[in-house]
């Protein structure tokens, strides 16, 4: 039986874990968590849940219900912190151990699969897969009978087999899954086990040898997610997120306390400065450094950069071009899910072109999720009205927004002439001029009305 300062101790513990790892996807990797919830579409339908009913489906639609809660950052942080500390507690009562001591190396599975997490392509079902996978080894060793038990273990390992079946995407967006994803959280597990159940109990000084695995796994823990972390895209992703959300003042912050080490993040900075009207002032912070590609992206990169592209052209008035960027990187998912961040923006697009049979098509969907349920239901309310003057961004994008279409133009400042001649009243294509005309040849800046 524990004693009671071991209970503690494995108390105390487990709360550590649980708010460290709340701490790292809240403070340090929440643009990771906010990317896999956006390029998915959990709807809450029985027609969703009959399309994963088939073996390694449920897998996916479980990974999906639990990333949509990714749209709040503490509450994404909260679950994902759950999951993996429901890892460890299995682990632990896996083993039947009673050598308290080694309670800390409970927690390497969790880690691992925490390092593993930091690959951007891996899905949410990979945790949920491991925590149902560990609860039914746990289950299963709690059971008493060995014939009750062995029978218990072939009809539950069954129908985990059909649940989590690895097939192509249910674990990793890409196509190739890296043979890793799978084999480092599995074989710690395993291999966790065998020490927890072996390794000779240290009857000198316990207390010291249980801080001093402690120390060790957490160092060695640590060092192992920090190899993994993708920390220039977090950059990126952080900005991503807030644009996404409307944060502006936050990205404007971020910039200048943090700087902007990629010409897409700094896409987002220009656009929050120009939205507060700060672009004109502030072209040091974002605009000079990266330079012109910067006001008007060329997307030459990874699938979804498109988005920061669509959405500088959104701003702008430029509601076509924007739609199409939109589209393309939905249509470019890896994994051919289908987003409700592009979802969102798309009937956005539609609406402000008067397009609303389309619209409808994609809000209906939206009004089937948890998250997007209420802004969908607002803007079907508001194309039954035919109204949109209630949301001043569609009304302002409605009057400066020009039919040309230049997705396929490199001449910049021809672009940004059109949208003012086509509105003077285009106050976010006035500061994009003035930002661009600091940075180009005198020859090649946009012509004014007098010219």
């Amino acid at each position: 039986m524990t004693s009671r300062p071991s209970h503690y101790i494995q108390a105390a513990l487990s709360v550590l874990f649980f708010i460290a790892v709340f701490c790292f996807y809240t403070f340090a990797y929440s643009g990771h968590m906010a990317m896999q919830e956006q390029f998915q579409l959990w709807l809450c339908t029985s027609d969703y849940l009959q399309e994963h009913l088939y073996a390694g489906g449920l897998i996916v639609y479980m990974g999906e219900w639990v990333a949509q809660f990714f749209y709040s950052p503490v509450i994404g942080a909260t679950i994902l912190a759950a999951i993996l500390l429901g890892i460890q507690a299995n682990t632990w009562q896996i083993s039947r151990s009673k050598n308290h001591v080694l309670y800390p190396l409970s927690f390497i599975p969790s880690i691992c699969t925490l390092a593993v997490m930091t690959d951007g392509n891996v899905l949410t079902s990979l945790p949920v897969g491991m925590l149902l996978w560990t609860s039914a080894i746990a289950l299963i060793c709690s059971i008493r009978g060995k014939g009750f038990k062995y029978a218990c273990a072939i009809v539950i390992f069954i129908l985990l087999g059909y649940i989590s079946t690895p097939s192509q995407y249910s674990y990793y967006r890409q196509a190739e899954m890296p043979a890793s994803v799978m084999l480092i959280p599995i074989l710690s597990a395993l291999f966790t086990d065998i020490a927890l159940r072996f390794l000779p109990s240290s009857k000198k000084s316990p207390a010291i040898t249980n801080a001093i695995l402690t120390i060790v796994v957490a160092i060695a823990g640590w060092a192992s997610i920090a190899s993994g972390m993708e920390t220039d895209e977090e950059h990126f992703l952080r900005y991503d997120q807030m644009a996404r959300h409307e944060r502006w003042d936050d990205i404007i912050n971020k910039a200048r306390n943090e700087g902007v080490h990629d010409t897409y993040s700094a896409v987002y900075v220009n656009i929050a400065l120009a939205i507060k009207g700060q672009l004109a002032d502030n072209l040091s912070l974002a605009v000079a450094p990266h330079g012109v590609n910067s006001l008007l992206p060329e997307y030459r990169g990874e699938w979804h950069k498109a988005l920061p592209v669509a959405e500088a052209f959104y701003y702008l008035g430029m509601v076509n071009t924007a739609q199409r960027y939109t589209f393309n990187a939905h249509e470019a998912i890896p994994n051919m899910n289908k987003s409700a961040r592009c979802f969102k923006r798309l009937a956005e697009t539609n609406i402000i072109n008067g397009h609303y049979e389309v619209a409808r098509k994609y809000l209906q969907l939206l009004s089937h999720t948890l998250f997007y349920r209420t802004w969908a239901e607002k803007a079907l309310e508001c194309i039954e009205h035919r109204n949109i003057d209630v949301h001043p961004m569609w009304h302002y994008l409605r009057t400066v927004q020009t039919d040309d279409d230049y997705l396929f133009s490199s001449k910049r400042g021809v672009q940004l002439a059109s949208l003012i001649k086509a509105n003077k009243d285009n106050y976010i294509a006035s500061q994009y001029i003035v930002a661009y005309s600091s940075l180009v040849p005198t020859t090649d800046r946009p012509t004014s009305n007098k010219e």
